[in-house]
């Protein structure tokens, strides 16, 4: 089976919208059951949904030229398509598991792409390769990234850490059960202005030689040259936490591949310095799940191992308000692209304009952000209140367990 118009390149961007398809006839009541808790309704123009009818040749119907789908959100039983049609439908905007109540029955000739992401969406468990060690991910239980920042100039904590307190800092938040610790040098905040990389080194090798002596769990660079990122990688860090996904430095990819480091690649529109002017999408997230795909395919022809990889949808990089609330609402499409996904929504300027509060003010809100990535299946959040995301995760995986089974 083909999906007709959408050519290999475009097909997994697709299959991040998948969250069932379904391969037999069931009971009307069952998918108006399903319909229900997936609301809101599909609307006639909602490109991102087909309907795939036909056993032999298969046609894809775009709903934005179907009315008869403006009122339901599938065909009515009375359709003749309804026999012997697969449903490709879109992640809804608040995903939980009852979406899940018509339960797949994929055929032997369903589109390996969609397999695969499906395969993807519900893999429970994925490991991260550090250079000599692993970190074992978890669907709906994220592993906890510490931000420690040496900028003066960050949107939310700049200056006010030098290299005793943050490695004071760094100490005390490896006791409090973090996984990783991100260390930056340079601000990524729209219209910040680049700094050398003498500059930048100088603000975090002095803590990542003190951490890293010190602490057993991994450190990450926050950097886009690749530069800075060999020297900390020299230094004891073991992931590369790259802004422009090995964009803006060719040779960034080289080092961590050579390293054997770990890289999170973010989406990023832009640069900081002109990133917000005039962001624009028409599909938000679909768009973001296309070029983070790219992006990954890029990183594994540069030589770097799929299990090195992370994928972030860049929250507050190149997006507007409404942008990045999309991506929030679908984080669990995003896990289809088959890498551990990472959540930095931490004190964003969204969760300002939602409630009304400075940049120190906003923990509250982002804890809010982080049991959203919980409900996603997010492996990784990155905040700077680390012990206020630790709590909420553990308080989220022993409600969702079994009596008797909570840790």
């Amino acid at each position: 089976m083909t999906i007709q118009g959408a050519p290999a390149p475009a097909a997994l961007a697709l299959a991040t919208r998948v969250l069932w398809v379904e391969g037999r006839l069931p009971a009307w009541g069952e998918v108006a059951a399903a319909a229900r808790l997936a609301a809101p309704r599909l609307a006639a123009d909602d490109g991102r949904c087909c309907f795939a009818a036909g056993s032999a040749a298969v046609e894809s119907l775009p709903l934005a030229r179907h009315a008869w789908l403006a009122a339901l959100p599938l065909p009515s039983s009375a359709d003749g398509r309804w026999q012997r049609g697969v449903f490709v439908l879109p992640a809804p905007r608040r995903v939980d598991e009852r979406h899940l109540v018509l339960r797949r029955a994929l055929l032997p000739e369903l589109p390996p792409e969609f397999a695969q992401a499906l395969a993807e969406f519900e893999r429970p468990r994925r490991r991260l390769a550090l250079r000599d060690r692993t970190l074992d991910l978890e669907r709906g239980r994220p592993q906890v990234m510490a931000v420690l920042n040496l900028t003066p100039d960050s949107f939310s904590d700049g200056g006010r850490l030098n290299v005793h307190s943050a490695v004071e800092r760094g100490l005390q938040l490896a006791v409090a059960g973090v996984a990783l610790l991100d260390i930056g040098g340079e601000s990524t905040r729209p219209g910040a202005q680049p700094i050398g990389v003498e500059e930048e080194l100088a603000r975090v090798l002095p803590v990542i030689e003190r951490l890293a002596r010190r602490v057993a769990l991994p450190l990450s660079i926050d950097t886009t040259k690749a530069a800075v990122a060999r020297a900390a990688l020299a230094a004891g860090a073991a992931l590369v936490n790259d802004t422009s996904a090995l964009v803006d430095d060719e040779a960034l990819a080289g080092v961590v591949r050579e390293a054997g480091a770990g890289v999170v690649l973010m989406h990023r529109l832009g640069t900081p310095l002109t990133m917000q002017q005039a962001p624009s999408y028409v599909d938000c997230a679909a768009e973001v799940a296309a070029a983070l795909a790219e992006r990954a395919r890029a990183a594994l022809a540069a030589g770097i191992a799929r299990d090195a990889i992370v994928l972030d949808p860049g929250l507050g990089f190149g997006k507007r308000h409404e942008d990045n609330l999309d991506l929030v609402a679908a984080l669990a499409s995003l896990r289809s692209l088959g890498y551990p996904l990472l959540l930095g929504a931490s004190r964003k300027s969204f969760l300002g304009a939602l409630t009304g509060r400075a940049a120190p003010q906003r923990d509250a809100a982002t804890l809010a952000t982080t049991a959203a990535a919980v409900a996603a299946g997010c492996e990784l959040v990155r905040v700077h209140d680390a012990q206020g995301s630790i709590d909420v995760v553990r308080v989220l995986a022993a409600l969702r367990e079994p009596a008797g089974g909570a840790s």
